[in-house]
């Protein structure tokens, strides 16, 4: 599906569609680069005192966990469809940490898509797995994309 042509419209897609979207490595560099811009928590920002916290080590906030997949839909999905823009995020969850290290992998499925005049709410659903198998992100959001043009 996403092999072209371009841009996929509405009428393109299929409810019930899974993409994988590939894999992101995670860095400790990246971890605390992001944490001391965005979420300036010492579980983000300091390996000494994440060591001794309830998570037992450093960890990726859940902004940048966000973020991480979006790069991924942007790059891997978003980006060729006939976009009009972001709607919103109607659910998320977090089930377990992301460290430095893990790699990270994303599908996404088609959801629902609701038809209007010249546009369409796209519904998706994101899910980010690490490399044991354990959820870390589970997001449903929405996006605004045009119908095919007439003729």
């Amino acid at each position: 599906m996403l092999n072209g042509p371009f841009p996929i419209y509405a009428e393109d897609l299929e409810v019930g569609t899974r993409i994988h979207l590939g894999t992101y490595e995670v860095s400790e560099e990246e971890v605390l680069e992001f944490g001391r811009r965005w979420d300036d928590l010492p579980i983000h920002t300091c390996p000494s005192k994440a060591a001794s916290s309830q998570f037992g080590g450093l960890i990726a906030s859940g902004v940048h966990t966000m973020a991480m997949n979006q790069s991924l839909m942007s790059r891997k999905f978003i980006s060729h469809l006939a976009i009009v823009a972001g709607k919103g995020i109607r659910e998320m969850r977090l089930d377990h940490p992301v460290r430095p290290g893990d790699t990270l992998s994303c599908d996404v499925t088609i959801v629902s898509i609701d038809l209007r005049d010249g546009r369409a709410d796209l519904t998706t659903r994101a899910s980010m797995v690490n490399q044991d198998g354990q959820q870390v992100l589970d997001l449903t959001g929405v996006t605004v994309i045009r119908r095919r043009p007439p003729g």
